[in-house]
């Protein structure tokens, strides 16, 4: 017997999280039990959680409890990688502008350099193209034409030395 699809995910509250004792002790599904299989952060969707759900039990189609388990564990890896994935991606979509402040400071004056990572972090075309240019510009100490080593502290390779 599979746990119904619409099962409200647990929230992200420490204090929700302690399973009562008779949840352990029992053999038999229990609906106490069940969000405890689930965490979901605040500003995540449960509808497309509880859709993947439906989706992995309809095609494993879990006959015991034990199978129900692993289908929720299976659930909650996919949903993981894809929330590391969201995170991942905010990181570095945070984090390219002061990249690119760090990088062109070795060749530019500082005031332009801040004008053109703010730019580019918009997405303004002009300011896009700009920095496109410039990573792609042969003398630049990033470019693979380039046998010199970023000005960041990154080590040379013998690779590169050659």
């Amino acid at each position: 017997m599979s746990a119904p699809a619409t099962s409200q995910p647990l929230r992200s509250n420490p204090a929700s999280n302690l399973v009562p004792e008779p949840v352990i002790a029992s053999a038999e599904p229990s609906a106490a039990a069940e969000p405890l299989l689930t965490l979901l952060l605040e500003n995540e969707d449960t509808a497309a959680y509880e859709e993947i759900f439906a989706r992995i039990s309809a095609v494993v189609k879990p006959a015991d409890f034990l199978e129900e388990i692993w289908v929720r564990d299976v659930v909650a890896l996919v949903w993981e990688a894809f929330r590391l994935r969201r995170l991942k991606t905010c990181l570095l979509e945070t984090a390219a502008p002061d990249g690119l402040v760090r990088v062109f400071s070795s060749f530019l004056p500082h005031a332009r350099v801040n004008e053109i990572a703010a730019g580019w972090a918009r997405r303004d075309g002009e300011r896009v193209k700009q920095v496109e240019g410039l990573l792609t510009k042969p003398a630049s100490p990033w470019s693979t034409s380039s046998r010199r080593p970023w000005r960041t502290g990154l080590k040379t390779s013998s690779a590169s030395t050659a």
